[in-house]
């Protein structure tokens, strides 16, 4: 890496610092600015923390299989 491309990997990291400084002093004190950030940032991600697949839902539908080493509650042998 040449010293400019250091340089300006610096002025890269001190950007980004400044600016989630700048998101938590605005978070603490709320207001308009804020939330329109935090709407975008949302929506943004809306689309990526959905499972398409469904795969979670699939496997929660499907029956437990009791496994050999699964130890449950004895049975009710009073009968």
């Amino acid at each position: 890496m040449t010293i400019v491309g250091g340089v300006f990997a610096w002025l890269a990291v001190m950007l980004a610092f400044a600016i989630g400084s700048w998101a938590i002093r605005a978070a603490k004190k709320g207001g308009r600015a804020i939330n329109v950030i935090g709407t975008a940032a949302t929506l943004m991600t809306l689309g990526n923390v959905q499972d398409p697949t469904n795969e979670a839902v699939l496997t929660a539908q499907q029956p437990r299989k009791k496994q050999s080493g699964d130890s449950g509650d004895p049975p009710n042998d009073k009968d």
